[in-house]
């Protein structure tokens, strides 16, 4: 453990603790070499799941170091010493958003401005594969109005790394069910959590009220409401497809009027749609028609094909030219990744490319036609 005035790499200087967890213990410290304040993060040890503790904190450092972002907390440095790690991040001077606004709600304005910069945060991240899985007001600091994304601890990039208990990952009133109850993360899980927060803000308590719905009393426009509750929806196949969506819908001021439904067919990869307009489509590795960045190799080359029947439905098929894909196609059925060999796609269906019942799925696509 860190005091004060012990120096990290010879550059950070430690100069009180700001906050202790069961995870790791959070410092200010003073970057000497250009005497700015910083944010040292170390696991804490007590004999339980310290090896986990460890790994979860390199693996923060592996996703900051790799991205930039104005609403994400900067990586600045990070060491290995002896069998311990050291995290240094950029130190942003304001509260979280749990103490900001708690028993303070929030006016309706507000919340879609604070919103719609964590969408950005969330569109950012999910572009690139990684899943926040612990998105709630505690995880965002505010400071002159800017909203800061923080503690990647607990994401995901693929299956990521997960902890002896796994199934308990993310914030009772903000974890969707699916990740609480069996530990699977998807892009619609952090979609869950940002739409419980919004609950939070706009309350200033937790919320408490069942999925897919708001607290009474909670005074919102009928827009806003609608946004809610489907972000919040108990099934994932039900929520918004990805940030940008969810960001494109709240940044209308009243919600569109369909006087017919246009289908429009469409895989989501990463939060970006791929709009089908021929008949065949491959899906996998390297130079696949919808290409899946996976430099572990679990997805095959050849891993699936999206093709059309005569009646114009789509049809998503294991493998390719009559060879199986090397960890499968899954449909998410009533709660559960099945595998499937062909199956007819139906709007909103949610597709994993490799899928382990100790780990959850691989990566996960989305159809949609409306």
């Amino acid at each position: 453990m860190l005091n004060v005035g012990d120096m990290v790499k010879s550059r950070y200087k430690i100069l009180k603790k700001l906050n202790e967890g069961g995870m790791g213990i959070v410092y200010l410290a003073t970057d000497t070499a250009n005497n700015s304040y910083c944010v040292v993060k170390e696991p804490r040890f007590d004999g339980r799941s310290d090896d986990y503790k460890l790994k979860k904190l390199q693996f923060e450092a592996d996703i900051l170091q790799n991205i930039q972002h104005a609403h994400i907390v900067k990586y600045i440095d990070s060491q290995a010493v002896g069998n311990t790690f050291f995290l240094v991040t950029e130190y942003i001077n304001g509260r979280n958003l749990r103490d900001s606004y708690w028993n303070r709600p929030l006016g309706e304005d507000k919340v879609k401005e604070y919103t719609s910069q964590m969408l950005d945060a969330l569109e950012y991240l999910h572009r690139r594969n990684v899943i926040h899985r612990d998105i709630s007001p505690d995880n965002f600091m505010i400071h002159d109005h800017t909203i800061t994304m923080i503690d990647l601890g607990t994401a995901r990039k693929f299956y990521g790394f997960v902890n002896p208990n796994w199934t308990a990952i993310g914030k009772q009133w903000y974890t969707p069910p699916e990740q609480w109850k069996r530990g699977e993360a998807i892009l619609q899980s952090d979609i869950y959590a940002l739409g419980r927060t919004m609950i939070f803000l706009l309350t200033g308590s937790p919320p408490m009220c069942s999925s897919g719905a708001i607290p009474p009393g909670c005074r919102v426009t009928d827009h806003t409401k609608s946004i809610i509750i489907r972000a919040t929806q108990e099934v994932p196949t039900k929520r918004f497809s990805s940030a940008s969506e969810m960001k494109l819908v709240l940044t209308q001021k009243a919600q569109p009027i369909r006087t017919r439904l246009v289908r429009r067919p469409r895989i989501i990869v990463n939060g970006q749609p791929h709009f089908l307009t021929r008949y065949s489509y491959v899906v996998g590795r390297g130079t696949a028609d919808i290409r899946i960045d996976d430099p572990k190799g679990f997805i095959s080359r050849k891993h699936a094909r999206i093709s059309k029947d005569i009646s114009g439905q789509y049809w998503i098929e294991d493998g390719c030219d009559g060879i199986p894909s090397i960890n499968g196609v899954f449909i998410l059925q009533k709660g559960r990744y099945i595998k499937k060999d062909k199956w007819e796609l139906q709007d909103g269906d949610i597709i994993a490319l490799c899928y382990r019942k100790d780990k959850g799925p691989y990566t996960t696509l989305q159809y949609k036609e409306t």
